[in-house]
């Protein structure tokens, strides 16, 4: 077993060290005594992060953040936003920031099978859980939606005959949902778990909600798709925060707190402070670590060495306090759910940032002001701690801060947030790059904007910072109050960055899509919070213009597009022509009787090879059955396969020819 050999060989190592040192000691004939071997002095780790010296340190170290906090930020996973994956030359495949990372989702499709899993959360955002007094750790959850369906659905379709011809089942284990699947050839991956978040953020959540939850990997053979066959199953303790995929291994990222059902989360007497304590009294390592399963195996736990924490006395450390949730980053064999590696976080983490070749975790520094810190891993054979980096400000605005943080030729950038105490002026934005090659143990900052020399502002006075999209030597960031400032950045020289234009039109954008190097895509709500389609010419750096604005579905009330805050939910495949679809979800009036709707919207985009020659060109849309019961908001999803498209609302989907998308054939 792989995990075996690899958790194993630091204790068979030290076997062979100890016989080696035993064999110098014996000495020969002579009966000389032997000379001592010179004393030396172990290199001092200067790095923000460090290793547990025992299991020991472990318990006093979540004993005692179960003593001092009472609530945490939870992770979220932020993708590099450099490039964009080449479609598949026929059909379009699910949406990813960089083409060699791939991101789950719980529609996946491969030309002929589509898989549609059932959610709780449709794959998407989070809801923070109010506070609750005296309660157990199980009681903390919001209200676990009732879904009926636990099976993944397995479709055998003819896309240019815009049919079904067989379908298949892949039952989940009880009491989980989908988070996700991985396509590849013939075989999917699902990513289950037993977490149930809503729809609005990971914030406020309490450090109880990470106790009590099971997070499954599974590998199932569609060889023969009318009979998927269960080839490894990976199971661990804890809540599932996010995945990635880069060749043929999984990198999963899951949070564990012990379940600790006489502890009070939110004590008011001293009766209950002394019962906590002796509840804390009883943890040890085997309860702090989460237990994990492959297949029928017991997965050995991590060393305390291989744990880590903040360094106290780091001058980036501050005024931090012991945090009782445990971070694993799991390292999985696609083929067989066989975990490869695991490496162990004892903090407070706020993010997780994945490239092909690192992995970022992203803490929340909120000793003194807002800041935010980054500690870098090296994603070979395993999770190597590199060093840490500081900014000031945070990553905000839910599940679309990943799009904030970008590495490219060697550096990292991103674009931080501090809320300030300014009423005139509410919030700074900042970007920042910094040095991706660790020096000292370091990510240091080459350069920051505005700065002494460069002082424009990113953003009028309070103006929030929505959309954001790092492309090559470019950023662009849309900031908003009342109108929709459009920045281009010029990251050309990164120690010398600076505001090269800007353009202000009503509304805002949330999501930035490059269609071209010219021509950028912008998806976001108008002045009349409707959402609206927008597309830019941004070959002039200092000059970028709107190309035109689409309002989507002015028929409906109260609509939205998920595509404005999961970039899943947008769809595009590109070659000779440009072509992209957009779900919407809204309702209708008539006579006082209110109808919910769902539509997919098609676009073409003519002249997109030339940047102030481009322009939307409508294609009509697709509609849901009214009467469709498994047709749910979550997840909305599409497929592109040559002249056909397919349409995912929940459980349901539907064909239409491109050439007339008002000619819907379902549900199916």
């Amino acid at each position: 077993m792989m995990y075996g050999l690899r958790f194993g060989f630091r204790a068979f190592s030290g076997v062979i060290l100890s016989v080696a040192l035993c064999s110098c000691g014996g000495g020969g004939g002579s009966g000389s005594t032997p000379s001592q071997p010179p004393v030396t002095q172990e290199p001092v780790d200067d790095r923000l992060l460090l290793s547990f010296s025992s299991d020991q340190e472990v318990v006093k170290f979540v004993r005692d953040g179960f003593t001092e906090s009472g609530f945490g930020w939870a992770a979220e996973v932020a993708l590099a936003a450099d490039a964009v994956a080449t479609p598949a030359p026929t059909y379009s495949t699910s949406y990813r920031l960089e083409a060699e990372v791939a991101e789950s989702d719980l529609v996946q499709y491969n030309g002929e099978l589509l898989l549609v899993a059932p959610s709780r959360s449709g794959g998407c955002c989070f809801v923070a859980v109010d506070a609750a007094v005296d309660v157990a750790a199980d009681a903390l959850f919001a209200p676990v939606p009732p879904f009926v369906d636990a099976e993944v659905r397995v479709l055998v379709t003819d896309a240019l005959q815009m049919s079904v011809t067989g379908e298949a089942r892949i039952p989940l284990s009880e009491g989980l949902l989908a988070e996700g699947l991985y396509l590849d050839q013939a075989q999917v991956q699902l990513v289950n778990s037993s977490s149930w978040w809503g729809a609005y953020g990971w914030n406020s959540e309490s450090v109880g909600d990470w106790a009590g939850q099971m997070l499954e990997i599974s590998n199932w053979s569609l060889t023969d798709p009318l009979t998927p066959t269960l080839e490894g199953q990976l199971r661990i303790e804890g809540g599932y925060v996010q995945s990635r995929k880069v060749g043929s291994t999984i990198t999963v990222i899951s949070r564990f707190t012990p379940e600790l059902p006489d502890y009070i989360y939110y004590p008011s007497t001293q009766e209950q402070l002394d019962s906590n304590v002796a509840v804390l009294e009883q943890l040890d390592i085997d309860a702090i670590l989460p237990k994990i399963q492959w297949n029928e195996a017991t997965v050995p736990s991590p060393a305390a060495s291989d744990c880590l924490r903040v360094n106290p006395d780091h001058k980036w450390a501050g005024k931090s306090t012991p945090y009782p949730v445990v971070t694993l980053v799991t390292q999985v064999d696609a083929a067989t759910a066989e975990p490869l590696s695991i490496q162990c976080y004892l903090g407070d983490i706020s993010g997780v940032y994945v490239t092909a070749e690192h992995l970022y975790l992203l803490e929340n520094d909120l000793s003194s002001a807002s800041a935010t810190l980054v500690h870098q891993f090296v994603l070979l054979n395993g999770t190597e701690y590199q060093g840490s980096g500081r900014v000031d400000g945070q990553l905000l605005l839910g599940d679309q801060r990943d799009f904030r943080l970008s590495e490219s030729s060697g550096f990292l950038r991103m674009l931080t947030t501090t809320i300030t105490d300014d009423p005139d002026d509410r919030f700074d934005h900042q970007l920042w790059i910094l040095d991706a090659n660790v020096l000292g143990g370091e990510l240091s900052a080459v350069a920051k904007l505005p700065n002494e020399v460069r002082t424009e502002m990113i953003g009028k006075p309070n103006e929030d910072l929505y959309g954001v999209r790092f492309l090559g030597d470019r950023a662009y960031a849309v900031t908003f109050e009342r109108q929709d400032p459009l920045y281009v950045l010029d990251l050309s020289d990164p120690k010398d960055p600076a505001i090269a234009g800007s353009l202000e039109i009503p509304g805002f954008s949330n999501f930035l899509h490059p269609v071209t190097d010219d021509v950028l895509l912008g998806i976001g709500r108008n002045e009349l919070n409707s959402p609206k389609i927008e597309l830019f010419d941004v070959s002039d750096l200092a000059r970028p213009l709107s190309l035109g604005i689409v309002d989507l579905a002015p028929d409906l009330l109260w609509s939205y597009t998920p595509a404005e805050y999961d970039r899943r939910a947008f769809t595009v495949l590109s070659g000779d022509s440009y072509r992209f679809t957009v779900p919407v979800s809204g309702t209708t009036e008539l006579g006082g009787i209110y109808t919910q709707k769902k539509r997919l919207y098609g676009f073409s985009i003519e002249g997109f090879s030339t940047g102030n020659q481009a322009r939307l060109v409508p294609q009509g849309y697709m509609s849901a059955a009214v009467d469709d019961v498994n047709a749910a908001d979550e997840p909305m999803r599409s497929v592109i396969d040559g002249d056909t498209v397919l349409f995912i609302t929940g459980t349901s989907m539907y064909f239409a020819p491109w050439s007339d998308l008002f000619s819907t054939v379902g549900p199916n």
